[in-house]
């Protein structure tokens, strides 16, 4: 009778262990449907970002771009991200999303914005409008195959563009307020220096996460910038409230108030006043503005940045339309002829 007994309790285990497996087995299959991405892609599943969001028409905020990724270093920079709860964007060419599809995918799963850098790094305004517009194209379509989500903002390679490449990219163009020159001159120790000093509330920053001497600044950006009481948002953070136009250029986003900076930092509440161009103050504190300089037409002059060796021309330049982006252009303007545009295909090439 005890020996019936116990192979009764034996047989009743067993059979619980596998009903057990059984609905692990029928979870882990529901949880695999739930992940994948468009055309059979599996994606990790979506996270919430492990810091709030973040009203930066109150706080100082930052946001860190990284182009021409995702590379051999990314998974470090999103390690070191992640530490210092901190967001940012990621303008990545479409070449490299494939290659390094988990990297996309974990950037989307983080909380980071995905932009769109162009599929191969190409000069744009030297292409055709559907060149140009296939080269946007693409890397929309790979971003969405491999993390599910479609970029909703643009750069164009070495910030040159003009009214044809607007057109064809029809996305806002993010610029930057903000350039260490970091693909130029690999020294991290460098690029910290002239971040911390040139970095300013709403300021957009460029670097590069295909650069090693790049990602090993970013701790210490991080680390100092924190401690000044900045918070690192994503560019969609940035501009949050302030609808961006498709083929309008954007460097940075206005200082918060001093009143509302003072408060936070528990300091004299300053009188702000309101002008139809947005907040000003009593105070001569120095003001960042959104620049939305608008694509007119097919006539428009080239926009860039950084141009070609011998187009030093003022016709061939735009005029800047905030004092961080006349403070950018002059410097930019002094190391036009550092570099030359690469083939349309060549992305070994140092980029923007």
């Amino acid at each position: 009778m005890r020996n019936r007994r116990s192979a009764v309790l034996v047989a009743v285990a067993v059979g619980a262990c596998l009903l057990s497996a059984c609905g692990q087995d029928a979870q882990v299959r529901t949880a695999s449907r739930r992940t994948k991405a468009p055309d059979g892609a599996v994606a990790r599943p979506r996270q919430t970002p492990s810091t709030p969001p973040v009203d930066c028409t109150r706080a100082k905020c930052v946001a860190l771009t990284f182009d021409d990724g995702p590379g051999p270093y990314t998974g470090r920079l999103l390690d070191d991200l992640a530490k210092a709860r901190a967001r940012a964007t990621f303008f990545v060419l479409g070449a490299h999303v494939g290659p390094n599809a988990e990297l996309v995918r974990r950037m989307v799963a983080e909380g980071h914005d995905v932009g769109n850098h162009t599929w191969s790094h190409p000069y744009l305004p030297r292409l055709s409008e559907a060149e140009a517009r296939s080269e946007v194209q693409r890397t929309q379509e790979v971003v969405q195959q491999v993390a599910g989500v479609r970029p909703t903002i643009f750069r164009p390679p070495y910030g040159a563009t003009n009214a044809q490449v607007g057109n064809a990219a029809g996305l806002p163009q993010i610029m930057w307020s903000v350039d260490p020159m970091d693909w130029r001159r690999p020294d991290a120790a460098r690029t910290t220096q002239v971040v911390l000093r040139d970095t300013r509330p709403g300021s957009i920053v460029l670097l590069h996460d295909v650069k090693e001497a790049s990602v090993a600044a970013v701790p210490g950006i991080l680390a100092q910038l924190s401690g000044r009481g900045y918070r690192f948002v994503t560019v969609s953070e940035l501009f949050n409230g302030t609808p961006l136009q498709p083929g309008r250029l954007y460097t940075g986003r206005e200082a918060p108030p001093v009143r509302e900076r003072a408060e936070d930092a528990g300091g004299t509440t300053l009188p702000a006043t309101r002008t139809s161009r947005g907040t000003s103050t009593t105070s001569p504190v120095r003001r960042r503005t959104v620049s939305t300089s608008p694509v007119h037409d097919s006539r428009t002059p080239t926009t860039s940045l950084y141009p070609p060796v011998g187009s030093r021309r003022r016709s061939e330049t735009r005029s800047p339309t905030s004092a961080c982006e006349m403070e950018t252009t002059s410097r930019a303007a002094k190391r036009a002829d550092m570099w030359r545009p690469p083939s349309r295909m060549d992305i070994s090439l140092p980029q923007y």
